[in-house]
């Protein structure tokens, strides 16, 4: 694949990459910075690529693993918010 066809893949499937990305739960704002990183990946290896017609399964092929990559250097643990006014959420009458 030359750099054109695959610059004509990329405007075809950076979307596509972004909803497949969504799809699988990611956000919004990660999933484009995902989409990116594995469009940018796909063209660096793109000898590895067998068959153009599955360009976009490719990518999207690599951008799940980028996204897990990105997934595994996050902390687990996150902070939670503190509700004020020590109200419960729960109507607790309806239980009694």
């Amino acid at each position: 694949m030359d750099s054109e066809r695959f610059a004509q893949a990329y405007q075809r499937g950076f979307d596509l990459t972004i909803r497949f990305l969504l799809s699988r739960g990611v956000r919004r704002d990660d999933a484009v910075e995902v989409a990116q990183a594995a469009w940018v990946r796909g063209w660096e290896r793109i000898g590895q690529l067998r068959n153009d017609s599955l360009v976009t399964t490719w990518v999207n092929t690599i951008a799940l693993n980028v996204y897990r990559s990105f997934i595994r250097r996050e902390p687990l643990n996150q902070i939670l918010l503190e509700q004020h006014g020590g109200t419960v959420g729960i109507d607790l009458a309806a239980i009694d």
